[in-house]
């Protein structure tokens, strides 16, 4: 790692203060440039009455809840490992053609 001398540290914080500087008078003229603050809401106490707000946001539609439904055959299945299990068993043993009497006993097991 690269040691610095006094006279460059000295030259690299008198480097940052004028970048400081800048931004800041950057910052100032963005300020200035900005319209000045007006309330969406205008009131006139005089005759009594309140302005309605120039720029409501839109009323979004609420969607109605999702009933739950009657649980899935799946979601039961998934649900318990011994099940998902047996299930995996079924599927591996039906790819291998395997005894229907093995495969119903693991069905009647499942349920």
């Amino acid at each position: 790692m690269k040691e610095y001398g006094f006279d460059e540290i000295r030259e690299m914080q008198q480097k940052a203060l004028e970048r400081v500087q800048n931004m800041k008078l950057a910052a100032d003229r963005a300020i200035a440039d900005e319209p000045a603050f007006t309330p969406a809401v205008k009131s006139d106490t005089a005759k009594g009455h309140i302005q309605m707000p120039v720029n409501l946001p839109k009323k979004q539609e609420q969607v109605p809840a999702q009933t739950e439904s009657a649980p899935n055959f799946l979601d039961n299945i998934f649900e318990e490992p011994d099940k998902a299990l047996l299930l995996s068993l079924l599927l591996l043993f039906k790819g291998d053609k395997a005894n229907e009497e093995l495969m119903t006993a693991l069905i009647y097991i499942m349920l």
